[in-house]
Formats: C-alpha cells, sequence, structure tokens
C-alpha cells in the first residue's frame, strides 16, 4: 500500500494553543478506494482535540493538555485527619482538597512528540506526529483553569 498523507507531519504547535490541521490521504495507483478511516490517539496525545473523519481526508481540532507530569502534593480532608497527598496531574487533585503544599512542573523535555496512527480500509497504519512545546510551566493552562474555578 502507498496511501500518503498530506501534509505528512503536522507543524509544531505548543499546549494550549488551538489547533486546526486537515490531513488530507492520498491513493496510490495501485490501491483501492477509501472505504474508511480511523485515527488512534497514541502517546502525548492527552487534551481536547476532537477528531472529524472525510471521505478522504481528517482534521484535528482542540488542544493538548496535560502531557507532561508534574509533581502535585496537596493536603486533603479525611474522616480520619488529613493526608498528604501526590499526584502527577491537576485532574487527579481530589474534591476534598485542603490547600497545595508543593508544585514541581517538569520542564524536560521542552518538547513531546504528539503520536497518531490512521488506517485505511482497515489495513496497516500509517503514522503521523506533531510537535508539542511546553511554554514557561508545562500544564499551566490547567493550573490557571483550576485556580480560576477556586480549587486552589
Amino acid at each position: 500500500m502507498s496511501y500518503t498523507l498530506s501534509p505528512s507531519t503536522l507543524a509544531a504547535t505548543s499546549e494550549g494553543t488551538q489547533v486546526n490541521q486537515t490531513v488530507t490521504i492520498t491513493v496510490g495507483t495501485f490501491d483501492p478506494p477509501i472505504s474508511s478511516i480511523a485515527v488512534y490517539k497514541l502517546e502525548h496525545t492527552q487534551g481536547n482535540i476532537d477528531v472529524s473523519i472525510g471521505a478522504s481526508s481528517f482534521t484535528l481540532n482542540g488542544q493538548y493538555l496535560q502531557n507532561w507530569d508534574q509533581t502535585i502534593l496537596y493536603e486533603e480532608f479525611g474522616t480520619n485527619g488529613n493526608a498528604n497527598v501526590t499526584v502527577n496531574q491537576f485532574s487527579k487533585v481530589s474534591s476534598n482538597l485542603n490547600f497545595i503544599i508543593s508544585y514541581i512542573a517538569n520542564t524536560a523535555p521542552a518538547t513531546l512528540t504528539a503520536n497518531y496512527a490512521i488506517s485505511i480500509n482497515g489495513e496497516a497504519n500509517i503514522f503521523l506526529t506533531q510537535p508539542v512545546k511546553t511554554g514557561f510551566t508545562p500544564n499551566q493552562e490547567s493550573l490557571i483553569a483550576a485556580v480560576a474555578k477556586g480549587k486552589f
């Protein structure tokens, strides 16, 4: 099979930045017509990236969020007293949060690669990548959103 993707690699983006990228699938000379397309999110694709499938293309739309682990130490209310809890994502902080003790952002690597597998007609996968850069503080958008909700 010689189906190809255009573009074959997506342009670099940053965490928390809106992505709206259409990828077109070109049918090779001896390939059967496209009857189905499936896009599978692999590594570093967390966030709210939606995939819309067309007849010979697909579109990725949304933002990459929370792909860098961090260390969040907080105190949690408990029925038998308060306890210190450590998690690696803001989404894992319990609703029994008392207060944040410390937050350490993992700043390395500065860029991760989002990976996708595209299956055409249920056959072998073609892979697609997109470099995703972090800002000064990885997952800063998640921290800002949690603070805005009054959670922290």
